[in-house]
């Protein structure tokens, strides 16, 4: 019985050290983690929405993005963000629809900051499912790109005006040609050059 129990001791340090490794190793990973999402927190836009679409967290930057205080956000539904127009549209229904198929979407969405004004946001949404695969909350990791789209739209801007005025270009030498062909069907013309010799 003593030797049973001096070998039941042996294999209890034995298993109390592979815990205390694994706890170690656990620890290590938790604070790899917690660095990663600090990270992320830094850099990127965060916002958690439970499987209805209402905010449960958002980050600071992404308050700084979007103007308003954590505690304007936290309990909304998602469509105080969005345009009316589109999140009481057939689109929007499906776009959660995906979500709850638990479909990663990706793209670049307009939201609205707390003045009204349009704020382009390029990112993800990543589902994220219990034991049984259904869905219990929404991360939103997202990166604001307004300044990028609005450059893009004043180049597009430049290069409409651009057509226009070359189409201008094109219709009045048209014209002008037009023009001096009606002059040399009905007068009479001659060119010299500075030297006085007949060129046409």
């Amino acid at each position: 019985q003593l030797q049973a129990l001096q070998e039941n001791d042996q294999i209890m340090q034995q298993n109390l050290e592979i815990m205390r490794s694994l706890q170690a190793e656990n620890e290590s990973r938790s604070r790899e983690l917690q660095d990663q999402l600090n990270a992320i927190n830094i850099s990127t836009a965060m916002v958690q929405y439970d499987a209805h679409g209402i905010i449960q967290y958002v980050n600071e930057k992404f308050l700084q993005i979007i103007g308003y205080q954590q505690d304007e956000l936290i309990g909304q539904s998602h469509k105080i963000l969005l345009k009316k127009k589109y999140a009481d549209s057939n689109s929007y229904h499906k776009f959660w629809q995906k979500l709850a198929s638990l479909e990663f979407v990706d793209g670049e969405f307009d939201f609205l900051n707390k003045n009204g004004t349009i704020v382009w946001l390029r990112g993800s949404y990543y589902p994220v499912s219990d034991q049984n695969g259904q869905l219990t909350r929404v991360m939103q990791l997202v990166t604001d790109i307004t300044n990028e789209m609005l450059q893009e739209e004043k180049i597009k801007e430049y290069m409409f005006d651009l057509e226009v005025a070359k189409t201008k270009f094109k219709d009045s030498a048209f014209e002008l040609q037009a023009q001096l062909h009606a002059v040399e069907y009905t007068t009479a013309m001659i060119e010299l050059n500075p030297q006085g010799t007949i060129i046409r």
